[in-house]
């Protein structure tokens, strides 16, 4: 007897013909799917370890604030892909100059190191649309994220040496601003001293899946805008008129003080 394939498939083996025609339907439904909805098999919780950099600006007293380097790292745990808990650190350097000769200093420069129990919400928390790209998934995933926690700020003060801005600290009883206690000259006439503060971080952003890179499911880049509240006048290490003017009663005590971190952070999935 002559042997042909499709006398094989057709006849001698129908239960090997049911297979193939099972195995070829489920691919094309795997791959349909994948096609309809992006997240699809993707790592929906555990740990992550963010390492970044970013740029950093002081919001305080002074008329004019340049942007200083910022690194980040953090450590979170992914409830699900739109709850997350985490422990963020950032750290970097800021700066505020007197510009309009109206402070005693003219200058500050501080070094910052700070860590929040964060929490972020996304929105796909509230609206679970399936995305059909990358795109769609990183909107799906903006998220915003508050905490609470402490920062650490080692500041140096450098007086004006050209006659412009105060005469002095206290002048006829009136306090023309103020530093924090510990603070102390040095011999080259700038002031430094540390103080640690609690803050409250507010933060945007999202966490876009990088496929492909390390891995299918490996690395997401996430880009965060974070603005900091410090729960201090004296976070940049000075306070100016911190004791009300009777003669001006506009003068007068200033609120706490801020600082704002933009970064890009590779976010690996364990």
């Amino acid at each position: 007897m002559k042997f042909t394939p499709t006398k094989f498939f057709k006849y001698k083996n129908p239960p090997f013909l049911a297979l193939v025609v099972v195995m070829f339907g489920l691919f094309c439904s795997s791959s349909a799917y994948g096609q309809i909805d992006y997240s699809y098999g993707v790592s929906k919780k555990g740990f992550r370890v963010g390492v970044g950099l970013g740029a950093s600006q002081l919001q305080s007293n002074w008329s004019k604030t340049s942007i200083g380097p910022a690194g980040i790292l953090y450590l979170d745990y992914d409830l699900s892909p739109y709850f997350t808990i985490g422990l963020d650190g950032s750290f970097g350097q800021l700066t505020g100059t007197d510009a309009e000769n109206k402070l005693y200093f003219t200058k500050t420069s501080v070094v910052f190191a700070g860590g929040s129990l964060t929490f972020k919400i996304a929105l796909g928390q509230f609206a679970d649309f399936k995305s059909k790209n990358g795109f769609q998934d990183a909107m799906k995933r903006l998220y915003v994220g508050v905490g609470i926690g402490e920062v650490y700020s080692n500041f140096t003060l450098t007086p004006h040496t050209d006659g412009k801005g105060l005469p002095s600290l206290v002048v006829s009883g009136l306090a023309y601003g103020k530093i924090p206690p510990g603070t102390k000259q040095k011999s080259n006439g700038t002031f430094a001293g540390n103080i640690t503060v609690t803050q409250i971080p507010v933060s945007f952003g999202t966490n876009i899946a990088l496929r492909g890179f390390l891995g299918n499911d490996k690395v997401e880049l996430n880009p965060n805008l974070q603005y900091v509240f410090v729960q201090s006048p004296y976070f940049d290490g000075y306070q100016p008129n911190s004791q009300p003017d009777p003669n001006n009663p506009l003068i007068g005590v200033n609120g706490n003080q801020a600082y704002f971190v933009g970064s890009l952070t590779l976010r690996f999935k364990f």
